[in-house]
């Protein structure tokens, strides 16, 4: 079974979709592309719930996630064990990651952070290649969001949750996220399957309900006729 979990660690917070099918070895490999923490010095600690102040240990790699409590929208915490890790030293002292400040020049020479992982595996904008993807997004949801209009029905492609559905709110730049680079498009869904209230940084792009908003690339949207799902299933599209 797929679920969506909270990962956490000292320097990142993100969504991710896992399965329960997997071991726990597994999970840290793909933990390890997200906080760049290698398997071996992971601690993982289990929150049944975000705000849940009590953990459990998911510390025996060969079992199977599915025989740990991971419900919907729990959170794992990764630790990094690695005694000379900047994120150790975090974690010892005790201060949240927001309040720690590093000077970048500092930052770049560490071995042992994120950005030095991702510039040795040639990930994200240390990728050979990232200038001319980066370029050919931008242009490609310039051009989706032309035939896009707002107020009009639309349904999720490529979704790393089950298809959603809802209302186009607002199409156009959003410095609050990528300064101003890509064209966004503000969505308020059907059901609160979103992460905001059609703001971002206290900043008003549209107004809904809080968690039905949220804010996605043009070539995540197909527009059309989707009416709202039936949440029984007996929806009459074949």
């Amino acid at each position: 079974m797929d679920i969506t979990v909270n990962v956490t660690s000292s320097l990142t917070n993100s969504q991710r979709r896992i399965s329960t099918n997997w071991t726990v070895a597994h999970l840290k490999q793909r933990l390890e592309q997200i906080t760049g923490i290698p398997p071996q010095s992971q601690e993982l600690l289990l929150y049944p719930l975000p705000t849940s102040s009590e953990s459990v240990s998911i510390d025996k790699d060969d079992s199977l996630l599915s025989g740990y409590e991971l419900p919907e929208g729990a959170r794992i915490q990764v630790n990094d064990t690695r005694p000379d890790s900047e994120l150790r030293a975090l974690e010892d002292e005790g201060r949240p990651h927001e309040e720690y400040v590093m000077d970048d020049e500092e930052y770049d020479k560490r071995t042992d952070t994120l950005r030095h992982w991702k510039r040795v595996n040639q990930l994200g904008k240390y990728d050979p290649s990232y200038t001319g993807k980066l370029n050919k997004s931008v242009q490609l949801n310039s051009s989706i969001a032309q035939n896009l209009t707002v107020g009009s029905r639309f349904r999720t492609v490529n979704d790393t949750h089950d298809e959603r559905r809802g209302i186009i709110r607002f199409i156009g730049k959003v410095p609050e996220i990528d300064q101003g680079l890509q064209t966004w498009c503000g969505v308020e869904f059907d059901e609160p399957l979103g992460k905001n209230d059609g703001s971002i940084k206290g900043v008003y792009y549209f107004n809904c309900n809080p968690g039905y908003g949220s804010f996605l690339k043009p070539q995540q949207i197909e527009q059309g006729d989707f009416p709202e799902l039936d949440p029984f299933g007996s929806d009459d599209e074949i």
